[in-house]
C-alpha cells in the first residue's frame, strides 16, 4: 500500500513537472528562443543577470535583466551602526562589509526554498560558515555578514552568528534593489564605495575583492 501511494506521488510530480512550460523574455522584454535567450545570458561581455518567476503555476517566466555590477555611494556610518545592532558586535572604522543576500522566491535551484527544514538550515549553515573562513582568512579586514529576506524562514535554524534576517527591509531597498536568480552581494568600504554584483559569482571573487578592478567591471552605461 505504502509501495503504491509513492509510485502515485511520483507520478503526479513528474506530470507536473513535464506539464511545465517556460517562457524567455530578453532585456527588453522580448519574447526569444531558449537557446538566444542561453546565448546571451552566458555570454560575459554582455553582463546580464536573470530572474525567474511564476505566472501561472504552469507557466515560468526566465527573464533578462541589465546591471550584473552596480555601485553605489553609501552612508558607511549608518549601515556600520545597522550591522553593529543587528550582529551586537563592534567593528573598526576600517572595516570592510561583504554582505551576501538571498531574495524570497528566488528560483536558483531545485533546492531553493522560502521555507527551510532543519536540514536545510543546517546545510547553509555549513556552507557559510566555510565561505566566511575562508574570506576573512584571506581577508583580514573583511567581514563577512550573510542576510535574506524578511519573508524567508527556517524550521530551525540553529545558532549562526552571521546569518540574519533583514527584517526592516533596509537592506532590500537601499542595496539589494534589483532582484536576481541566485542572489547577490556586496562589498562595502569605509569610504562608502559600494559595489554590488548580482547572480553568481564563482571565481571572479578575487579580482572583485579589489576595489581598484571595480571601474572596469561596470560598464559606463550602467
Amino acid at each position: 500500500m505504502r509501495i503504491s501511494l509513492l509510485l502515485i506521488f511520483f507520478c503526479i510530480s513528474f506530470s507536473a513537472i513535464s506539464q511545465q512550460k517556460r517562457l524567455y523574455l530578453n532585456e527588453y522584454n522580448e519574447a526569444i528562443r531558449e537557446d538566444v535567450f542561453q546565448h546571451r545570458w552566458r555570454d560575459k561581455e554582455n553582463k546580464l543577470v536573470r530572474w525567474d518567476f511564476y505566472s501561472t503555476d504552469t507557466v515560468r517566466v526566465c527573464r533578462l535583466l541589465k546591471g550584473l555590477y552596480q555601485q553605489k555611494k553609501l552612508n558607511y556610518d549608518y549601515f556600520k551602526q545597522h550591522f553593529e545592532k543587528i550582529t551586537q558586535k563592534k567593528y573598526p572604522k576600517n572595516t570592510t562589509f561583504f554582505i551576501s543576500y538571498t531574495y524570497y522566491n528566488d528560483l536558483c535551484s531545485k533546492s531553493s526554498t522560502n521555507n527551510y527544514s532543519a536540514r536545510g538550515a543546517r546545510e547553509m549553515r555549513n556552507r557559510n560558515r566555510r565561505f566566511k573562513k575562508k574570506i576573512e582568512k584571506q581577508n583580514p579586514n573583511i567581514i563577512v555578514l550573510m542576510f535574506y529576506d524578511k519573508n524567508i524562514t527556517f524550521e530551525k535554524r540553529g545558532k549562526f552568528p552571521t546569518l540574519y534576517s533583514d527584517k526592516a527591509n533596509i537592506l532590500r531597498n537601499l542595496i539589494f534593489d534589483k532582484p536576481t536568480l541566485c542572489g547577490s552581494f556586496a562589498i562595502i568600504k569605509p569610504s562608502g564605495k559600494t559595489l554590488i554584483r548580482n547572480g553568481e559569482y564563482g571565481g571572479i571573487l578575487k579580482s572583485i575583492l579589489n576595489p581598484e578592478n571595480w571601474s572596469s567591471l561596470i560598464p559606463k552605461s550602467q
